[in-house]
């Protein structure tokens, strides 16, 4: 599908080897201006100069002149024929068409349009055109007018008249053989008519009454003529045609408007409700339904720029602007007309981020054209420190120009990002950056860094100075267990918002504050370690006996030790260590080290020792819930000192 184009500020001075942007032009050493048409042929362009020049001025495409016309007084349109070898000029002050060899620049014949010179209701002729082998032109004649024409090989012979009304444009196309489009004003009403001459009589064929259009393009199609208010209208019956819906005459009052050799618009002028503050050329794409560019005039209201004619260069690559600055004719060359106009926008373009926290950028190109694969941005981030930006990874960009970005600044402080699309054959580039001010605006902590089973932790979120009254959520998520909103809340005073929470394994703590028109919304977490509860316990001792303050469970040297632990957390399965150490040479020593017992399914286990040695000795046991490296729930946690002796 095709689409609207907007053009670029690039601006070009004749005999420059590239083109500058915002340039003024190229001055056109003439003191009026008629029309503008380009010679496919030989590459060139013709400007007349309108009422007050004598001459047609001839430039290369870049606008330096390669020669001039004299003697073409008051010329105004041109035309050429099909094969370019002749430019015809509209003469309305003599009543008369010149024709000048297009490879001589000379005049070779002049034709009178009709009537009697030097009398007040000459018919002046106001347009003309060149199909079926004749000049066509229109002219007006007091309140009437109509369509005349004339044969090119025979110069003294009179015009033929036909009265259709008062006529100010005629259109013609190679594409469109034996049909002319022409405007009129009958009886003080508008209306456009296509008209047959393929037999050298004109014939109407399609009438579209209140349509005017001072100026008519025939479309490169053949199927369709463009006017400067209407839009475009099919040849066939001057309905309007829906597949132009976006050309530039809808909604502006055009002073030009041209097609390239593809089909691509170009229209120039103003909105028509004065909301645009400059003067601007808006193209388009063959039945497009978009606008992909404009380009605006500099300051065109203060410094009197108003556009006069357009067209484009054979090949379709650039667009031709004949401007008047305050009576200084210039011609501007407006590169890549077909290329898009993208613009950049970023969703959080000047925000306070919070310290550690990434950048969570996103963004998009928009353009009326989609994009290839493979199109990307640039990004760099510069900061104090590196005040010519910080190289950072490509985001790729999808099809309709969405991207996204992610960046963890180092530190505090303020960095600009620079996010840059390059451009393609179909796109033109564009960039924007982002101002980002990264500061401690969120924090959460603790009372301690780790619990014991089933303590109760203090958890704090605090807010930067500057937040009283922001909204902020505490959440916790115990090791295994799903997130569960703590608290709600506005902070206090100081910025902060507390809640406490009973901890039986690994919990991390969250706060989240929304953010706000400018901050960025913050999460941020702290995780603290609970250790487990473990119990142990003796048990088959016969007596407890006082050794200074420890007590000692007794055991006859015939009876069995048990040990009983209990892990919590529950644990069914998993590895649990066992500990014993005998007194001996005042110290203890160990003497059973079991590194994996298991535990049962009620997370417990009860272990079993006799002692064959000396009556009288003194032991100890503990154990330690030993949790494995992935097992995160709680920190590794001993029981306290069992004592046992044994007598006889």
């Amino acid at each position: 599908m095709t689409a609207l184009v907007l053009l670029a500020a690039n601006l070009v001075v004749a005999g420059s080897a590239a083109a500058v942007e915002d340039d003024t032009g190229t001055v056109v050493p003439m003191a009026g201006f008629g029309s503008l048409i380009v010679d496919p042929v030989h590459d060139r362009l013709f400007l007349s100069g309108g009422s007050t020049d004598d001459k047609i001025l001839v430039t290369d495409l870049s606008g330096a002149a390669v020669g001039k016309i004299a003697d073409e007084s008051g010329a105004t349109k041109l035309a050429l024929s099909p094969d370019s070898s002749t430019l015809y000029a509209l003469l309305p002050g003599q009543g008369a068409i010149s024709a000048i060899d297009t490879t001589t620049l000379s005049e070779v014949a002049r034709y009178d349009t009709g009537g009697q010179a030097g009398t007040a209701d000459r018919p002046v002729p106001t347009s003309l055109a060149f199909s079926a082998g004749r000049i066509w032109f229109t002219y007006t004649q007091g309140d009437s007018g109509g369509l005349g024409s004339l044969d090119p090989a025979d110069p003294a012979a009179p015009a033929a008249r036909t009265e259709l009304g008062q006529g100010y444009a005629v259109q013609s196309s190679p594409k469109a053989p034996g049909t002319l489009a022409a405007s009129f004003q009958v009886a003080g009403q508008p209306e456009l008519d296509v008209v047959d001459v393929t037999t050298g009589t004109p014939r109407i064929t399609a009438h579209a009454p209140g349509v005017w259009s001072s100026r008519l393009v025939i479309t490169p199609d053949g199927q369709g003529v463009a006017t400067d208010v209407n839009g475009v209208l099919r040849l066939t019956d001057l309905s309007w045609d829906t597949d132009y819906s976006s050309f530039p005459a809808r909604g502006w009052s055009l002073s030009s408007f041209a097609f390239a050799p593809d089909g691509t618009m170009a229209g120039e002028g103003w909105d028509g409700m004065g909301s645009l503050v400059h003067e601007s050329v808006v193209t388009a794409q063959p039945q497009g339904t978009q606008r992909l560019r404009t380009y605006d005039f500099p300051d065109f209201q203060s410094t009197g720029i108003t556009v006069q004619d357009i067209a484009w260069t054979p090949d379709g690559s650039r667009l031709l602007s004949v401007i008047d600055t305050m009576g200084t004719l210039r011609l501007h060359e407006l590169l890549r007309p077909r290329a898009a106009q993208t613009s950049m926008g970023i969703a959080y373009p000047n925000l306070i981020l919070n310290t550690g926290t990434a950048l969570p950028e996103s963004g998009s190109v928009s353009s009326a054209l989609p994009f290839s694969a493979g199109a990307v941005v640039h990004i760099s981030r510069a900061d104090a420190a590196h005040p010519n930006g910080v190289v950072l990874p490509d985001a790729p960009l999808t099809s309709d120009g969405r991207f996204a970005f992610g960046d963890t600044p180092p530190g505090t402080g303020t960095y600009t990002y620079q996010v840059r699309y390059s451009g393609d054959a179909d796109h033109l580039p564009s960039d924007t950056t982002a101002t980002i001010r990264v500061a401690k605006v969120l924090s959460v902590g603790t009372d301690a860094s780790s619990y014991a089973y089933g303590a109760t932790a203090k958890v704090t979120a605090h807010l930067s100075v500057g937040f009283t009254g922001g909204k902020v959520s505490l959440y916790a998520q115990p090791a295994g267990a799903t997130k569960q909103l703590l608290k709600s809340g506005t902070v206090d005073s100081s910025g902060n918002l507390a809640v406490s929470y009973k901890v039986t394994r690994g919990t991390t703590f969250t706060a989240v504050f929304a953010g706000s028109y400018d901050y960025f919304a913050t999460t941020v977490a702290k995780s603290v370690g609970v250790h487990a509860s473990v119990g142990g316990s003796l048990s088959g001792y016969y007596t407890t006996v006082l050794y200074g303050s420890t007590s000692y469970r007794v055991y006859h040297h015939t009876a069995k030790q048990k040990y009983t632990m209990t892990v919590a957390p529950a644990r069914p399965g998993a590895c649990a260590r066992l500990l014993v150490q005998h007194y001996s040479s005042g110290s203890w020593h160990t003497s059973k080290d079991l590194s994996c017992v298991r535990l049962s399914a009620t997370s417990s286990l009860t272990y079993s020792f006799s002692y064959t040695g000396p009556v009288g000795d003194r032991f100890r046991v503990r154990a330690e819930s030993n949790p494995q490296a992935t097992d995160t729930a709680n920190l590794p946690t001993w029981s306290s000192w069992a004592y046992f002796m044994i007598r006889t």
